[in-house]
């Protein structure tokens, strides 16, 4: 079976790369529908173009295609499921687990956003519903319709055009309406002074001014490269709201006794923490405000030193124990049995699971004493036990360890916890600090 009988409506056509404006790039199709002309093969296919989305055209197989012969491309499954919009837009509504004003902010910019998308795939939905919607509207035959729809759904005749081409382009569904507004601004050049920034952003950029007393421009080369000498010329570190005042004091303000303001040199604060931070990251502003030693004491970010000292497996183990979020209902009385326990062990050195433990009596010391004997003994009569197939060297964590990590948990008391470890299982506790972590080595 030849390339052209395995093709199927939806699917996507990838050209090969070519270099375009210094770029490499490769042109996307849509398949979406399938006809003969005159005993010709032909596909009906639309180009993946979301700034400048073109009607469908019908391709004779055969022909040449973006200068390129179609036994050259490749042909994909489509999968606008999982596209970049599709992902940023997942991200975007899972952020809203954050706190007060910030995920206001998220829930009505996502809500704007799924609003839209909705309201531009109604109209399309309306127009495609009949099976020779492609076709008639390939040769320009629902003209009429989508001049009323447009004008029903408060849409301009170019912009409904436009929505019509991007719906069957990127796969029919809700989803290929999202925009990608992450990428704003990601490939904008900057400009190189305060003049050729107004020529070539006449019209401003970002949000418009809040006041008219804002004086707010577009920010060009030119303020990076005095931000950055400012760095270095910074005597007495101070919060940024100061540091940009003594900016515009020192760049912007002239030193002739009218004390005139450069606007083209003025930055607002917002304009000066994002250049701040290109040159000076989070870390070492910290660092400035507070010094070395304040720094390193409560801010400075600390490695774990969990697998210091050790050379081999079974150096140092660590247990801990976790509630499982699963209710169970019983067959008896219809009520719910206690959540279930789990307690793992592991191995620090080669992070591997020696041993766990999974309970309806929660954190208790039987538990805890269950998880450790489970890994301490071979494993092979556990997997005979639940009919798990096991071969010798499978799994093979069945040794003592030399030291023990666990926190302090509320099954592990004090009075109690030596005595359990010493009489059971033969490891001597050592000490107990009052820090969180508690170590226990074997006795010998």
């Amino acid at each position: 079976m030849g390339v052209t009988e395995a093709i199927t409506i939806g699917q996507e056509l990838y050209s090969p790369k070519y270099k375009k404006n210094g770029k490499y790039v490769c042109d996307t199709y849509t398949v979406l529908d399938l006809l003969y002309e005159s005993g010709v093969k032909c596909l009906i296919l639309i180009e993946q173009n979301y700034a400048k989305p073109k009607k469908p055209f019908i391709y004779s197989i055969g022909d040449v295609l973006g200068g390129f012969y179609f036994q050259d491309y490749e042909v994909r499954n489509c999968d606008f499921a999982n596209s970049e919009r599709v992902r940023w837009f997942k991200e975007h509504q899972l952020s809203q687990g954050q706190c007060k004003s910030i995920q206001l902010k998220k829930k009505l910019s996502y809500e704007k956003v799924l609003s839209k998308a909705n309201h531009k795939y109604k109209f399309s939905k309306l127009l495609f519903q009949r099976p020779d919607g492609i076709p008639l509207y390939l040769n320009g035959l629902l003209h009429s319709e989508i001049k009323t729809l447009s004008a029903e759904f408060g849409f301009h005749l170019s912009s409904a055009y436009r929505i019509l081409n991007i719906y069957l382009a990127f796969g029919k569904c809700r989803d290929s309406f999202i925009p990608l507004y992450k990428n704003i601004g990601k490939f904008r050049s900057i400009a190189k002074n305060a003049i050729e920034a107004k020529k070539k952003f006449s019209k401003g950029l970002g949000r418009p001014p809040m006041s008219h007393n804002e004086k707010r421009r577009v920010v060009n080369q030119q303020d990076e490269i005095n931000v950055s000498h400012f760095i270095k010329r910074i005597k007495r570190q101070s919060s940024l709201s100061i540091l940009c005042d003594e900016f515009n004091q020192r760049f912007a303000v002239s030193e002739q006794v009218d004390r005139e303001i450069d606007y083209s040199k003025l930055l607002t604060l917002s304009q000066f923490r994002r250049l701040y931070y290109k040159f000076v990251t989070k870390a070492e502003h910290r660092k400035r405000i507070f010094g070395a030693k304040e720094f390193n004491n409560s801010y400075a970010t600390r490695t774990s030193t969990s697998r210091s000292g050790l050379s081999c497996v079974s150096e140092r183990y660590e247990i801990d124990s976790t509630t499982i979020d699963a209710y169970v209902v019983s067959e008896f009385n219809f009520k719910a049995v206690p959540r279930l326990t789990l307690y793992f062990v592991i191995d620090v050195f080669s992070s591997c699971i020696v041993g766990f433990y999974l309970t309806h009596l929660g954190q208790s010391e039987e538990s805890f004493r269950m998880a450790l004997f489970n890994s301490f003994v071979e494993k092979s009569a556990l997997c005979k036990k639940h009919n798990v197939e096991y071969k010798d060297g499978d799994w093979p964590c069945h040794h003592v360890c030399r030291e023990l990590v666990f926190d302090r948990g509320t099954e592990l008391k004090k009075s109690n916890i030596e005595s359990m470890i010493d009489g059971d299982i033969g490891i001597k506790t050592v000490s107990l600090p009052t820090v969180v972590v508690n170590k226990i080595w074997p006795q010998f």
